[in-house]
């Protein structure tokens, strides 16, 4: 098993005003190390690039929403709650995902904060 993606902690930081999908998402999973840990499960969705002795992690927003869409088995053993969460976090990418929002009523406290965060950094894109 690998080491977790260590991605920076966003959680004092304020809601991106980019529209682009990279740094809504680097924005989200930095407050949410749950949704960070389901990320890393997915073969191939983390890319991680070294430049003079610093590695750093980015999300590769199209593998995780091949992945969705494929059901691959690191998919499809999840629960429906963690299914939503990354659904979510494919939906602000550029590759179509099937994502619905009444997948969330279900989601525990830490969950609709998620949804919270979500919908602000959706407001952007």
């Amino acid at each position: 098993m690998t080491a977790p993606t260590r991605w920076p902690d966003t959680t004092g930081q304020a809601t991106p005003r980019d529209p682009d999908p990279e740094t809504a998402v680097a924005w989200i999973i930095g407050r949410h190390p749950r949704v960070a840990a389901l990320i890393d499960r997915i073969p191939g969705a983390v890319e991680t690039i070294t430049d003079q002795g610093t590695t750093e992690a980015y999300l590769d927003l199209h593998a995780l929403a091949s992945a969705i869409n494929l059901h691959i088995p690191a998919y499809q053993v999840m629960s429906s709650g963690e299914k939503a969460l990354l659904s979510s976090v494919a939906a602000l990418g550029w590759t179509p995902v099937l994502f619905s929002a009444a997948s969330w009523d279900r989601l525990d406290d830490d969950g609709q904060r998620f949804v919270r965060d979500w919908l602000t950094a959706a407001r952007f894109r």
